[in-house]
């Protein structure tokens, strides 16, 4: 039914149970998620805080209950901040229109990493929601920060809260400024590329050959790599950075943590025999060397599962057979990886 003289549309609703809930008594019930296509028709989702996140003087007056007055001049107050921000738009728009188009496209290729999808609905008002903060804090405070804008209409955007999806917001603070970052860097600068890769394999190998990245960069997008793999894949790739010079620059929590991955690949143990035939270890075992006899026994790749397989199965990390062939599958997997990186 069309609606002539609409011009703004707000709901309301009780918070719905979230997807980390606990089922605790401070739920709502009969609060059920939104569907994702009607949440994607309110350009904002805004988080009011809970009674417990008040200041002081916050509830003081809320306690006290007092009607606000609606006088002329308030009135007309606000509706000439209303003209302003709308002529501060036009403006907004001329000064900051290519970069935040950029912006959107850029952070709706990385959200999936914190479990986000932006619909092509909310990326175009994401883009719109932008340009009208900033308007509105230029004309209420006098701020000319656009990143800053930038965060407060990606934050309360995004719609996934009404929908009961928790929402990690210091993955997606770290999201928005490495954005960010690359917009302020100059188009031919290589790190621009590395906002543009969303994967953490491929980011770092393109990481290590950026001479210009600073050492704390290499060294979180070394952690994020390492911590997208599971154990043998970790391993495996923790030796193919180490290889590379660039890795002389990273922090020494990092290098430590690599020169331990190494390790437990080329370096071998010995094995105490002395276990419960048949129990859980002694299975792990087995399979450990049906495992390595199905390969080649010389080649390096069959030697360095092998130091890995029995280092972690003496610190009880190979806890079954499963296990092990989870171990062994991962670390093949990443080795075939590797090579066709190598022979690319």
């Amino acid at each position: 039914m069309p609606i002539q003289n609409l011009r703004f549309r707000w709901a309301a609703m009780n918070p719905p149970p979230s997807d980390s809930s606990s089922g605790d008594e401070t739920e709502y019930l009969g609060s059920e998620a939104l569907d994702a296509a009607l949440a994607d028709r309110f350009p904002y989702v805004v988080e009011m805080p809970n009674w417990g996140n008040f200041s002081p003087d916050d509830r003081i007056a809320l306690v006290q209950n007092q009607a606000f007055v609606l006088t002329p001049a308030v009135k007309q107050s606000v509706q000439a901040l209303v003209n302003m921000t709308q002529q501060r738009l036009a403006q907004v728009k001329g000064a900051y229109g290519e970069m935040m188009n950029e912006y959107v496209h850029l952070i709706s290729k990385v959200l999936p990493e914190v479990k986000i999808q932006l619909s092509g609905r909310r990326a175009v008002m994401l883009n719109e929601a932008i340009f009208a903060v900033h308007a509105a804090r230029w004309t209420l405070e006098g701020k000319f920060n656009i990143d800053e804008s930038a965060w407060i209409a990606l934050k309360n955007t995004i719609s996934d809260r009404a929908r009961g999806i928790t929402i990690d917001e210091g993955k997606l603070q770290l999201a928005h400024r490495k954005i960010f970052e690359s917009l302020r860097l100059e188009r031919a600068d290589p790190r621009r590329l590395l906002c543009q890769e969303t994967d953490p394999i491929n980011r770092i190998f393109l990481a290590l050959e950026i001479d210009s990245l600073p050492g704390y960069e290499l060294s979180a997008y070394t952690a994020d790599a390492l911590a997208s793999c599971g154990l043998g894949a970790r391993h495996l790739l923790a030796a193919a950075i180490a290889d590379h010079a660039a890795i002389a620059r990273v922090n020494p929590a990092i290098a430590e943590q690599l020169a331990i991955l190494v390790g437990e690949l080329e370096i071998g143990c010995e094995i105490d025999g002395n276990f419960e035939a048949w129990g859980p270890k002694y299975k792990a075992y087995t399979q450990i060397v049906q495992t390595i006899g199905s390969r080649v026994a010389d080649a390096p790749s069959t030697i360095g599962l092998n130091n890995l397989l029995l280092k972690l199965w003496k610190q009880s990390q190979c806890a079954d057979e499963k296990v092990v062939v989870d171990i062994a599958d991962s670390y093949m997997s990443m080795h075939e990886r590797l090579q066709n990186r190598r022979a690319a």
